[in-house]
């Protein structure tokens, strides 16, 4: 048992401590405390003393609230009976005071309790500061790591603008690059096909000539073989010229099924017996704008590719549909169309021969076996008239080549007669002056005009041939090339000598497609007789010439 002397000192040491300490035995009777816990909870010195039952200081700090709300004989009691059972635990309360206090209790040998009060109150502030900051940092870096993904995910959506841009930067550089390439290529073939026509001009007239001073047997022998290679010169220069879209076109309203049909009783006779063709069209169509002569020529080609596709045979099928667009689809405009597709059960094409097969003189074919000019020529047709071309094969599976063909509006598909040449007359003497710049052209032509019956006067360009018209009045045929170097071209020769000599007849010949002809109303591009021709041609010319 301690002196009273040893307690103080006990309790001296203790008031130094900044922890509030309270110790009760194992009947809960205090034996030990400090001022620091008097001042943690509140309690006033005059209420403890060495054996202070806990009872006491439970019911004060319960009538005081500090125990939580309700009936302060059931906190009490609670209190109690938990003490009665010690054991290791920590709890951190708020006061009245609003004071954070830290209560530890350790259970002592042979019972009861020893009780460290600390104030944590600014460590708790500082951990509750501490975790608002957190909480702040937490939401900032959430609210900025959003920002970022984001941001991120528009940079990523820029990048993939940025990268289809480019792609259609190069695909449009690559289609203009080819157009270009194209564009180039026509006009070379363009200006090719106005020299040979020139050319066969004078070989097919007088091969004709020629012809008819030599007897059947050396005709045959050496003409016709000459003839016939300078017409298969003409074909060429025909499909130059719809590769080019220069090639002179006479639209109207055609009905395409019943072209097909016809054409395809033709057909079937040159198509091998393991091929079957059949033909099919939707009902209640509308005709086509488009040349008869050139679709006819184009479904033709078209066929003929299929055939060669189809060394095993197969079916071969042409089809016509009508479809109407209202918006545009890729370069033609909305409207109505006629489809015309040919399809084949070949050998297919393969896509990296599929992006060159309209260009001109590309072929699979064997050397020698074609021009590579089919395709190329059907694809410029059909551009020249409003259309379009379609592709669509597999390889082992089969092509379909798809014509579209813009509708003839407000025009009826018209009933064509069979073509009946045109005898030609005689001349009967008539004076007729000769314009071309091309010496052998000229040359050939008025030999044909001699044979034909007519008296001829040349001029090598229209300056010349405006002086002839000006002196001779007696001039009663005008026949002249449209292109002519110097100040008058064709057509301007042509209307002033419709001014100067009224009633004379006027028959213009070109080896070109296109040409202007601003200020002549009178003029008619179809009346205008394509270089190459023979004096069979030129005779019905002259035939139907008009003032």
């Amino acid at each position: 048992m301690a002196t009273p002397d040893e307690w103080l000192r006990l309790q001296s040491g203790l008031d130094q401590l900044e922890q509030g300490i309270v110790a009760f035995d194992a009947a809960l009777r205090l034996i030990a405390w400090n001022r620091r816990f008097l001042d943690i909870l509140g309690l006033p010195e005059a209420l403890i003393d060495r054996g202070t039952d806990f009872a006491v200081l439970v019911r004060r700090l319960a009538e005081r609230g500090e125990l939580g709300s309700g009936d302060v004989q059931e906190l009490v009691a609670r209190r109690l009976a938990a003490a009665q059972q010690p054991r290791r635990f920590y709890v951190e309360r708020t006061t009245l005071a609003g004071r954070v206090v830290a209560a530890q209790t350790q259970p002592l040998p042979g019972g009861g309790f020893v009780t460290i009060y600390t104030d944590v109150t600014d460590r708790s502030h500082a951990d509750i500061l501490t975790r608002q900051r957190s909480g702040w940092l937490e939401a900032r870096v959430n609210q900025r790591t959003l920002e970022l993904r984001r941001l991120n995910e528009a940079l990523q959506d820029k990048i993939r603008q940025l990268e289809a841009a480019a792609a259609e930067r190069d695909r449009v550089d690559e289609a203009l690059r080819e157009a270009q390439k194209m564009s180039a290529i026509g006009q070379l073939a363009g200006g090719l096909a106005h020299d040979f026509n020139n050319l066969l001009t004078v070989i097919i007239g007088n091969l004709g000539s020629l012809r008819e001073r030599l007897e059947p047997a050396l005709v045959d022998e050496y003409v016709a073989p000459a003839v016939r290679a300078g017409y298969r010169g003409v074909d060429i220069t025909r499909r130059l010229l719809a590769f080019a879209h220069q090639q002179a076109l006479a639209p109207m309203a055609v009905d395409v099924p019943a072209l097909i049909a016809g054409a395809a009783q033709l057909l079937r006779r040159s198509l091998p017996s393991h091929i079957l063709l059949a033909c099919a069209a939707e009902p209640g169509g509308w005709p086509a704008l488009v040349d008869p002569a050139q679709l006819e020529n184009a479904i033709v080609n078209l066929v003929l590719n299929a055939r060669d596709a189809m060394p095993t045979g197969g079916d071969l099928a042409i089809r016509t549909s009508y479809r109407r667009t209202d918006r545009e689809d890729g370069e033609l405009p909305a409207g109505d169309y006629v489809e015309v597709s040919v399809t084949d059960v070949g050998t297919g094409i393969a896509p990296e021969i599929r992006a060159r097969v309209l260009e001109p003189f590309f072929t699979t074919k064997p050397f020698g076996a074609g021009s590579g000019l089919g395709l190329s020529m059907v694809h410029g047709f059909v551009r020249q008239s409003g259309g379009d071309l379609r592709i669509e094969s597999e390889v082992g599976r089969g092509t379909v080549v798809t014509l579209r063909l813009p509708r003839a509006e407000g025009m009826a598909a018209p009933e064509l007669p069979p073509y009946e040449p045109v005898p030609a007359r005689d001349g009967r003497g008539q004076l007729t002056l000769l314009v071309d710049d091309h010496d052998d052209v000229r040359q050939a032509l008025r030999r044909h005009l001699v044979e034909l019956g007519y008296q001829v006067l040349e001029a090598r360009d229209g300056d010349d041939a405006r002086s002839l018209l000006s002196s001779v009045p007696d001039i009663s045929i005008l026949v002249s090339d449209v292109i002519m170097p110097g100040e008058l071209d064709g057509i301007r020769l042509a209307d002033h000598a419709r001014r100067i000599l009224p009633g004379i007849k006027i028959v213009l010949i070109s080896g070109f497609a296109r040409f202007a002809a601003a200020g002549c109303d009178w003029f008619d591009e179809r009346r205008v007789l394509r270089k190459p021709f023979g004096k069979d041609d030129l005779a019905r010319a002259l035939e139907e010439a008009v003032p």
